[in-house]
């Protein structure tokens, strides 16, 4: 069971769902009926490209020993791009566009940019925001992008809102991979301390809660309870981020949240 898991985790399809999760809960936001198309398309595209930057440098080496499971996850990342170009060519002229701009950040972040250099994902303190980024497009811009009548009230408060919530995440993942990180990198816990991280994520959540109920105010449709439980699990999981935690913790429990953010728009 544990090798299962492992797997499940390590061939990218916890986050995979992560990323679904977000781009229904956009549906959500905006009253839309999901479009399947686009959700699979998503879904499918985070398995490759987080297996690629994960994995490339290992298929890159020849004379390394490569475990039956890394066959395996490089098998699948290579089936999911058919019916991941199936979708893709289904999609509107302006989502494949934006796709097409975020599959070239990807490629830049796991591949140098010019010889000799190092790729973006190395380069100092960018890390986070091209991580963020990349989430937002996906999970904010493609959906709406593709929607029957774009959604043009709110586009980026919905986009800087997702930022906030991805990019809080992603401090409980710079906290725990600190003792690992080069100082190079020069993350965000690496540059102020985990404790003033924290105070950090603390007011984006903040800030994340009062762009939700400017922008809600006067629609009778949603729901606020969804964000403030997210909000408030989000910052619990970033509270108990510390250097002595395992890998599961961010990697299933803090990518997790978003698909609680999911699951409670449905309840709801």
């Amino acid at each position: 069971m544990k090798k299962a898991f492992d797997f499940y985790i390590n061939s990218s399809f916890h986050v995979a769902f992560a990323v679904y999760a977000l781009v229904q809960v956009t549906y959500f936001t905006v009253h839309q009926k999901p479009d399947f198309t686009l959700s699979a398309f998503a879904f499918l595209g985070t398995i490759s490209s987080y297996n690629f930057i994960k994995y490339y440098p290992f298929f890159c080496s020849f004379n390394q020993n490569k475990s039956r499971s890394l066959w395996a996850i490089f098998a699948i990342s290579i089936i999911v791009l058919v019916p991941e170009l199936y979708f893709f060519e289904k999609l509107k002229i302006h989502t494949q566009l934006l796709a097409c701009f975020i599959l070239i950040i990807i490629i830049f972040y796991a591949l140098p940019i010019f010889l000799n250099r190092k790729n973006v994902r190395n380069w100092a303190g960018i890390k986070i925001y091209i991580v963020g980024l990349s989430w937002v497009g996906v999970s904010v811009g493609l959906p709406l992008l593709n929607c029957e009548s774009v959604i043009l009230n709110y586009f980026w408060v919905y986009c800087f809102q997702c930022f906030i919530l991805v990019y809080v995440l992603m401090l409980s993942f710079e906290i725990i991979d600190l003792p690992y990180d080069s100082p190079f990198l020069k993350t965000i816990p690496q540059k102020i301390g985990v404790e003033q991280t924290k105070k950090i994520g603390y007011r984006l959540l903040l800030l994340y809660l009062i762009l939700v109920v400017c922008v809600r105010m006067k629609d009778e449709k949603y729901n606020f309870v969804p964000a403030i439980i997210v909000c408030c699990t989000t910052a619990v999981a970033l509270y108990f981020s510390n250097e002595t935690k395992s890998k599961y913790y961010t990697h299933f429990w803090v990518e997790s949240i978003p698909i609680l953010f999911w699951l409670l728009h449905l309840i709801s």
